[in-house]
């Protein structure tokens, strides 16, 4: 694979889980009855942590706004 082929796998894989992403999440049922995940508000965070690594090579942690498909930064470069 070169850089572009593997850019675009991760595009797509992020894609891919973000128009799967449910309704509601949560922990489920709340104590005191009425049930049910939290509501997927504008401010409610999905992702909350991204890790590159190979089979048996160091991992790296990545900027969440670069996998974000919400983010402005999505797939691009951040502002130093």
């Amino acid at each position: 694979f070169d850089e572009e082929q593997l850019l675009e796998n991760v595009r797509a894989f992020m894609n891919g889980l973000q128009d799967v992403k449910p309704e509601t999440f949560g922990k489920g049922k709340k104590k005191g009855g009425g049930g049910g995940g939290k509501k997927a508000g504008a401010g409610t965070k999905f992702y909350l942590s991204a890790h590159l690594t190979s089979t048996q090579g160091r991992g790296y942690k990545i900027d969440l706004r670069t996998v974000d498909p919400t983010s402005a930064f999505f797939m691009g470069e951040l502002p130093e």
